[in-house]
């Protein structure tokens, strides 16, 4: 039977002996005995029967070698850190800041070295022991010391007691001159969590590849020397490479384009910043993730840009199975005329609850634009936007769209029968333009839709409920239709909830400018438009409305071919009206010429600054202001503003004050002196029409 030898335990902290005595408990098993000591509680006799001796820290190591008798070994214990709950760590931010809690000064010094030789450097270590001050933050790490952590910090992550480490298990072996036959075993326990911690680190990188692979992007990750650890299969293919040809190769080696080799070797971020390589245009996004990786390397994106306009196109034809999208809101809504923006004001308070609406307007004047607005601002924007043109649809057509057939309830009728779109717009909007062209007989349906909210397919009793916004529009005058009889009257008033008028185009000629702007800036046109043939513009009757007046930029767009827009230019109708007989003088004509060229050039700046129309209300509101002889401050614009229905605050205010005074259009007081409209700024809202 073999004799029992004992190793002395000496440490300074109760939890350390517990942990050490126990590990070293379930290696050795009952072939050591183990004899725990307290360093300030031990004397030479209790070492007399030791054969060995091990001391928790080199720190006290002096004081135990000093006691213990001649002739018995003593070893300092190296430590290692418990890989149990390590991989905690690495969920945290790259540069978080952290304190390392421990017993005293050095251990915590001592586990922050430990934790950066297994390479986990990505934080901002503080040692931390009781008593000590240190920096609020929110993560304390602890390798078995809870209960030592402040109480007032939320996130603890225990690391669990240090380890003794293999190498001075080994040591123990040797100095024992206990049996070598178990030493790999030894070796393998303490590795199996490194292996464990490798094999989770495998899964993930499988996982991510695998995500990465079926990325409809192509992505590419370049490491500090801009050589490429990964790319995928979509990357390959939209640059026209291989994983063989590029991985650990610079991306600029392998592409045959220099400038875009370049773009992807630069240090700056980008978004969808737009390239062209090889007959392709692709979007590229780019990210650098030094600042928040433990891991310093750029990771780039690549999207197909014609795969992107498909998917849109499936996605918009997928939609419209069941319904219309609403394309254009507010904002779509170009002008600055007082009527305008009264219709904008009106529509959008009816856009914030959901009853019935009618809007009156001639041909051409965008009443479907603002009922396309009205749905997108109110709660049922995520749902279904349907147009329906009566002047569009014959007698015998427009019942059956509207309410749908069951199958068999005329000739042609689709096998399996057809929903209307009342029921496609089944809690959305729908909206009916020419209202006034509805035939009695359908008008008498529509009442019964409006007041119960269902419908009845043709050939069919069963009742449909139907949760539907209804917004109608006319061109036509309905009270005089109803005082002709052909317009219900009791149907004319379950319209007229809420109503409103869109303005002719002759009655805001401000508006003309912005409007010429928007429809060549959208046609990606780069023609001038002459002073003559914006006057021609504003004094022409429009009888298409905004209609007319898009049809006449998309005129000039394709037909015109010079750069500067003249009179000559135009169509005849619009030519006829470019000779003006001078009355005051060919001196007074050329003066109107130079002041309309100066407002035009003002206009020009502004619309450099921003959007023209974003200037003009502020502009307005001071020469409003001029008449009653004040002088308005930022706050009082702002609020002046806002009572038209103009979203803008003091900073907003005071950016556009100063573009205005920039170009002279406004004088800008000293302190609390409040600004003022100028005789240039007076002359541009004339020239507007003002």
């Amino acid at each position: 039977m073999t004799t029992q030898q004992r190793i002395a335990l000496i440490t300074i902290d109760q939890i350390i002996s517990d942990a050490f005595s126990e590990q070293l408990q379930k290696i050795f098993g009952d072939r050591v005995i183990i004899k725990k000591l307290k360093l300030d509680q031990f004397t030479k006799s209790d070492l007399a029967d030791c054969q060995l001796v091990l001391c928790s820290s080199k720190i006290i190591y002096d004081r135990v070698k000093d006691i213990t008798p001649g002739g018995i070994k003593v070893i300092t214990v190296k430590r290692a850190i418990n890989l149990e709950n390590v991989s905690a760590l690495f969920q945290l931010e790259p540069g978080q800041a952290v304190i390392v809690v421990s017993n005293r000064h050095f251990t915590a010094v001592e586990t922050i070295k430990l934790l950066q030789e297994l390479g986990i450097d990505h934080l901002s270590y503080r040692p931390y022991y009781p008593g000590c001050a240190y920096r609020q933050t929110d993560v304390a790490i602890t390798p078995g010391g809870v209960h030592l952590v402040p109480p007032e910090l939320e996130r603890v992550i225990d690391l669990g007691v240090k380890l003794i480490d293999v190498s001075t298990l080994i040591e123990i072996i040797l100095a024992l001159q206990l049996p070598l036959n178990n030493t790999n075993f030894l070796i393998a326990r303490y590795a199996k969590k490194l292996v464990e911690l490798n094999k989770y680190s495998s899964q993930l990188n499988m996982f991510l590849e695998g995500m990465l692979a079926t990325s409809h992007d192509g992505i590419i990750a370049l490491n500090e020397e801009n050589r490429v650890m990964y790319i995928n299969k979509m990357a390959e293919h939209l640059l026209n490479i291989t994983r063989q040809e590029s991985v650990n190769r610079e991306l600029a080696e392998v592409i045959a384009d220099h400038n875009l080799g370049a773009l992807f070797r630069d240090n700056r971020n980008r978004v969808d910043k737009l390239i062209s390589y090889q007959n392709k245009f692709l979007l590229m996004n780019k990210k650098e993730l030094k600042p928040k990786s433990i891991f310093n390397l750029k990771v780039i994106s690549l999207k197909d840009v014609t795969q992107i306009q498909q998917q849109e196109f499936e996605i918009r034809k997928k939609m419209r199975k069941k319904g219309f999208v609403a394309k254009y809101s507010f904002a779509d809504i170009i002008g600055i005329s007082p009527s305008l923006r009264q219709a904008v004001k009106i529509s959008k308070k009816i856009a914030d609850n959901d009853l019935t609406v009618l809007i009156k307007g001639e041909s051409g004047t965008g009443k479907e634009l603002f009922a396309q607005a009205i749905h997108n601002k109110s709660y049922r924007c995520k749902k279904p936007f349907i147009a329906v043109n009566f002047a569009a649809l014959s007698n015998s057509l427009v019942e059956s769209e509207l309410f749908g057939y069951e199958e068999g309830a005329f000739t042609g009728a689709r096998k399996g029968g057809k929903a209307g779109l009342f029921e496609q717009a089944h809690t959305g909007t729908i909206f009916i333009d020419e209202i006034g062209d509805a035939s009695l007989a359908l008008q008498a349906r529509l009442l019964r839709v409006l007041q119960e909210k269902e419908v009845m397919r043709i050939g069919s009793n069963n009742i449909i409920p139907v949760d539907v916004r209804v917004i109608v529009a006319t061109h036509r005058d309905l009270e005089q239709l109803v005082e002709d009889g052909r317009f219900r009257r009791d149907l004319y008033y379950r319209l007229k909830v809420l109503y409103f008028t869109v303005p002719a185009l002759r009655n805001r000629p401000e508006d003309i400018y912005y409007l010429v702007n928007y429809f060549l800036k959208r046609a990606n046109s780069s023609k001038d438009i002459s002073d003559e043939v914006y006057r021609i513009f504003r004094e022409h009757n429009w009888p298409g409305n905004v209609r007319e007046l898009e049809n006449i930029c998309n005129y000039i767009v394709n037909i015109v071919e010079e750069t500067v827009v003249k009179p000559e230019h135009l169509p005849e109708e619009f030519r006829d009206k470019g000779d003006f007989p001078d009355t005051s003088g060919k001196n007074r004509l050329a003066s109107n010429q130079d002041r309309s060229n100066e407002c035009n050039v003002i206009l020009a700046q502004l619309k450099n600054f921003g959007m023209p129309e974003e200037f003009i209300p502020i502009l307005r509101i001071l020469n409003q202001a001029r008449f009653q002889e004040q002088k308005l401050g930022r706050n009082r614009i702002a609020e002046k503003a806002r009572a038209q229905d103009l979203r803008i605050t003091q900073d907003m205010v005071r950016y556009r004050l100063k573009k205005l005074a920039e170009v002279g259009l406004v004088h800008i007081g000293k302190k609390r002196q409040g600004s003022r409209i100028t005789e240039k700024g007076i002359k541009v809202l004339k020239y507007l029409g003002e």
